[in-house]
């Protein structure tokens, strides 16, 4: 595939800008899908809790109520590690793509 070079620098700058904007959503947009999979993990884990209360109260089962709140425990808590995870991935790639441009 043949690139065309540039024949001023201006327009190599509004390319590189350009570059940097589709680059700057394409995280925005990652980062806006993370968030959802983190809601929906956590709308998965409220419906272990509410299976864990049917099987605790219902079925008078405390062993099957206690597992599956341990499993909506564990589910939580790795989506919320990987909701702060991904925030701070995001802040250190802006950081780092707003100081490479300066």
């Amino acid at each position: 595939m043949a690139t065309q070079s540039v024949k001023t620098p201006e327009a190599l700058d509004a390319l590189i800008v350009a570059s940097l904007q589709a680059r700057r959503d394409t995280w925005l947009r990652g980062a806006r899908r993370q968030k959802m999979r983190t809601l929906f993990a956590y709308g998965c884990s409220g419906c272990i809790v509410l299976f864990a209360l049917a099987a605790f109260f219902l079925a008078r089962d405390p062993d099957a109520g206690a597992t599956l709140v341990t499993i909506a425990l564990v589910t939580l808590t790795f989506s919320y590690l990987a909701g702060i995870a991904s925030q701070k991935k995001l802040a250190d790639s802006l950081r780092q793509m707003d100081q490479s441009t300066k």
